[in-house]
């Protein structure tokens, strides 16, 4: 019975541990479908708002793309209205450009021909003057076997008229220059001075003033307005060369009446070289298109530095460089044979210190210098033996690079020799004349005193 007891206690116990695992299982599972159901609600939800989010953003994109597109628009209809202002302003100012210039030109057509009626009315009074005048004298002239024969009679001289356009009155001569004979005139001296008048005519001059130093030169040039008139549209074109390079501080563009305008260029030297660089001025003057084309006096000694030194310092150097093309001498037809012009010429002009005690001949003078440049520097020696009887001159001129000494010669002949019909320094032969005193052992190659 016992046992009955006990079995149905187990049996009871195994019912009851049955029912709590089939719960538990139960409410596991019914567990696991809430939070299946809640996971899926809550990726639902997500769903729906990362949808909501897409649309934002597209929604967003959209009205960015618009707002850009507008703004585009706007910007591209406010440059084409800039641009068409622009070209319209262009196009009315050049209308008025056109239209004052044919004002301009219908004024001064209309004073020239009132000057000329006024000078033709002006000469016609001086003629009927002259005649009335003939008339009362004939009236009361003696016979000519009373007094013998009369001088003849001869018209009034008219007082030359100036204008405020008038600077100086022009010279009669059998030859008149031009402008451009006189520009080329006034380069060939200039070559010799810092400053003076490089071109003038009727209604412009250009003067210019320079210094030279270590190589570098830097010329002001002086732009007169002589007219009653402004001058426009002035520019300035400085063509490269490979000898000097260029610096040019453009001047303003207009140049009110009677007034004038400054502007500066800077040069450097580069290498030896023997042809004037170009510049070129173009301006309105009165209305009418005017284009200069010139030529800048830079020689090759403007770019020398007077080196002064002893004697002794001087034939050592002098007979250091021996030969063609290091060392040219020419005998020439001499402008003049004058000692102290000459060394005026040599000292002022070519920049060459004049050493003393070199040659004991009076009529001689030699002379040294240092050309500088951005590639080196190089000493020069010059040695001019005079003969006033015969008017010549034997130049020796030395260097220590060839391209430098050929320059050299030419500038010298330039201004020292006269010109022969090909229009170069007539060349001749000179009495026979002492040769300075040398070393007799020389290197072949230069080395100069320390100081060179």
């Amino acid at each position: 019975m016992k046992q009955q007891q006990e079995a149905a206690l187990r049996e009871a116990a195994l019912r009851q541990q049955q029912e709590a695992a089939l719960k538990q299982q139960q409410e596991n599972a019914l567990r696991q479908q809430q939070e299946y159901a809640l996971r899926l609600q809550q990726e639902n939800v997500l769903r729906q708002q990362q949808e909501v989010s897409m649309r934002e953003t597209a929604l967003r994109q959209q009205q960015e793309n618009a707002i850009r597109q507008q703004q585009e628009n706007t910007l591209r209809q406010q440059q084409e209205s800039a641009l068409r202002q622009q070209q319209e302003n262009s196009i009315r100012q050049q209308q008025e450009n056109v239209l004052r210039q044919q004002q301009e030109m219908a004024l001064r057509q209309q004073q020239e021909i009132a000057m000329k009626q006024q000078k033709e009315a002006s000469l016609k009074q001086q003629q009927e003057a002259f005649r009335l005048q003939q008339q009362k004298e004939s009236a009361f002239r003696l016979p000519e076997n009373v007094l013998g024969p009369q001088p003849s009679m001869s018209l009034p001289m008219v007082p030359i008229q100036f204008t405020a356009e008038t600077t100086r009155p022009q010279t009669i001569a059998s030859h008149t220059l031009t402008a451009d004979e006189r520009a080329t005139k006034a380069t060939r001296k200039l070559t010799i001075v810092d400053s003076g008048v490089l071109y003038e005519d009727d209604s412009i001059q250009i003067a210019l003033k320079s210094d030279y130093q270590r190589g570098e030169g830097r010329l002001d040039f002086y732009i007169a307005n002589r007219t009653l008139e402004q001058v426009s549209g002035l520019r300035i074109l400085v063509p490269p060369v490979s000898y000097v390079t260029s610096r040019l501080t453009p001047p303003p563009p207009t140049i009110a009446p009677q007034s004038q305008a400054v502007f500066q260029i800077i040069y450097k030297c580069e290498v030896p070289f023997e042809s004037y660089p170009d510049i070129q001025f173009s301006m309105l003057v009165r209305g009418l298109s005017k284009i200069l084309k010139l030529k800048v006096p830079l020689a090759i000694t403007k770019f020398c530095d007077p080196q002064p030194c002893e004697a002794q310092h001087w034939f050592g150097a002098w007979n250091q460089i021996k030969g063609f093309p290091l060392e040219i001498q020419n005998m020439f037809q001499a402008v003049t044979a004058n000692v102290v012009h000459i060394q005026e010429l040599l000292s002022k002009g070519f920049r060459f210190a004049v050493i003393s005690g070199v040659d004991t001949n009076p009529l001689n003078l030699v002379g040294a210098s240092f050309f500088r440049s951005t590639q080196g520097e190089f000493p020069c020696f010059a040695r001019l033996e005079t003969n006033p009887s015969a008017g010549m001159i034997r130049l020796t001129l030395k260097s220590s690079n060839a391209q430098l000494t050929s320059s050299l010669r030419n500038i010298f002949l330039l201004h020292l020799g006269v010109e022969s019909s090909q229009g170069q320094p007539s060349q001749s032969s000179l009495p026979s004349m002492p040769s300075l005193p040398s070393q007799s052992s020389q290197p072949s190659q230069p080395s100069f005193p320390k100081g060179w």
